[in-house]
């Protein structure tokens, strides 16, 4: 796993990569981010010989600690190349192997500004999710994650991974539950207001989760409080 530096650079100057609502979410994630500093391989592989933990239950919790190293910068790469957070975040799991700290680089994953994510990390969730946006005949199926991996396939992207490799890490770990945060602005989503349904195509919708009119005035006030995000 990642080593978490710290680092003690000036960041006078400093152009922030998040808005103010991201930054409040990186807030909530930094628990877990630290977690990962502490989970090494060498700790899992003990414990693990020792029966401690099963293999199984050590797979979930080092995919909860990707996930929250890297789920932000999937979304803002969604928010501005259309492709879903849940399938860069499944690329990036086969292609790493659980270890955000390798998309990070030489980088820490908490910067001393508070206001970022490594920028190697986030660099490579914009390049990658600029680089499927290329494929524009699957662009119209990305409400369908497995129809828009499918079609990604059939276009000759997968660069060596298996469709049904990132279709399965999509689903065991419920990831397109992601995307849907992707489709507001930062922060603004929030379960107790939304539910997701699909429609009789298989794509998936967001919905008021609560009494259509309270849900308006509700979003009205989110839609005035809400400081607009910061893009780099």
């Amino acid at each position: 796993m990642s080593k978490l530096r710290s680092s003690k650079s000036n960041t006078s100057g400093h152009t922030p990569m998040f808005g103010e609502a991201e930054v409040a979410l990186l807030d909530l994630l930094k628990p877990f981010i630290e977690c990962a500093d502490l989970i090494t391989h060498e700790v899992i592989d003990r414990c693990e010989k020792r029966g401690l933990l099963p293999i199984g239950l050590m797979d979930e919790f080092l995919t909860v600690l990707f996930v929250s190293c890297t789920v932000l910068s999937a979304q803002k790469a969604q928010r501005l190349y259309g492709v879903p957070a849940s399938v860069l975040m499944s690329i990036a799991l086969l292609e790493e192997g659980f270890d955000a700290g390798s998309l990070a680089g030489d980088q820490p994953l908490i910067q001393c500004c508070g206001c970022c994510v490594p920028p190697n990390l986030d660099k490579w969730f914009l390049e990658k999710a600029q680089h499927l946006a290329t494929f524009r005949e699957a662009m119209p199926l990305v409400d369908d994650v497995k129809r828009y991996i499918e079609k990604l396939r059939d276009l000759g992207f997968c660069e060596g991974l298996e469709a049904e490799d990132l279709i399965a890490n999509i689903e065991n770990y419920h990831l397109e539950e992601c995307d849907v945060a992707a489709i507001l602005l930062p922060g603004q989503y929030d379960s107790t207001l939304f539910k997701v349904v699909r429609d009789d195509a298989g794509r998936a919708q967001l919905k008021p989760g609560m009494d259509l009119r309270e849900w308006r005035e509700t979003m009205e006030r989110l839609r005035k409080d809400s400081p607009q995000p910061t893009v780099a």
